[in-house]
């Protein structure tokens, strides 16, 4: 059996033993979605849908979810790739799949509830950037449901799940959001340190920006709940 297969098995199966290969999910886009959807092949599990930029995939964590990572090698948050002019639209591409949790959860929400997250590279398992598809908890989106972001960053006062973030209003994702991240003070130069977040919050997004070496620290996965308890 090829190894590419075994890693792909092993994610599913066994996840401790599976992230200790830093490149295991580059390893599945690379190696195996990307060469089945150019052979005009059914995708192997546990890819679920690849584009001209980016793969989905059904993640080890959770009932239902996904995620989205480009199909050209990308380290993570700090890679200085995500700042160039032609980046991949990874936000907007992990938005787009959204449809793809209610192949687990057919109650999972499809707007509000739902968020998108991006490690730092502290509190990370995998050397590929990867968007995390899934639903808020629900504490979290209840405070954010009170919550009127400003059109530029600002720090909010509540915290979110115990961290805390800095917000902003965009229309949609076909802004690049890292490139908004990187207007924060020292952010273009530490972005490592920094996770990122979108949420959607009726006609607009909240981005929600966190600093891990901050006071507050700030994980955006930590926003999210692989349980869907909203949808329950």
């Amino acid at each position: 059996m090829r190894r590419v297969t075994l890693i792909a098995l092993v994610a599913l199966l066994a996840p401790s033993a599976a992230f200790a290969d830093r490149l295991a999910l580059w390893n599945i886009v690379h190696n195996q979605c990307a060469p089945a959807a150019v052979k005009g092949d059914a995708l192997p599990a546990p890819c679920l849908d690849i584009g001209k930029r980016s793969a989905a995939i059904k993640d080890r964590n959770g009932a239902e979810q996904v995620l989205v990572i480009p199909t050209e090698r990308m380290t993570g948050i700090e890679d200085p790739a995500v700042l160039a002019p032609d980046a991949p639209p990874i936000f907007a591409d992990a938005w787009n799949e959204r449809a793809l949790l209610r192949k687990y959860l057919p109650g999972a929400p499809q707007g509000d509830g739902l968020a998108l997250a991006v490690n730092s590279a502290e509190e990370r398992s995998q050397d590929q950037l990867h968007v995390h598809v899934d639903c808020l908890k629900p504490d979290v989106a209840k405070t954010l449901a009170g919550f009127t972001p400003a059109a530029n960053w600002a720090p909010m006062s509540a915290a979110l799940a115990g961290h805390t973030y800095f917000a902003r209003a965009v229309v949609d994702l076909s802004v690049n959001p890292f490139k908004l991240l990187a207007e924060l003070p020292d952010a273009a130069a530490q972005m490592g340190e920094w996770t990122l977040a979108a949420v959607p919050q009726g006609d607009h997004f909240v981005l929600l920006a966190g600093r891990h070496n901050g006071p507050g620290g700030g994980h955006s996965e930590d926003l999210q709940d692989i349980t869907c308890a909203i949808a329950r």
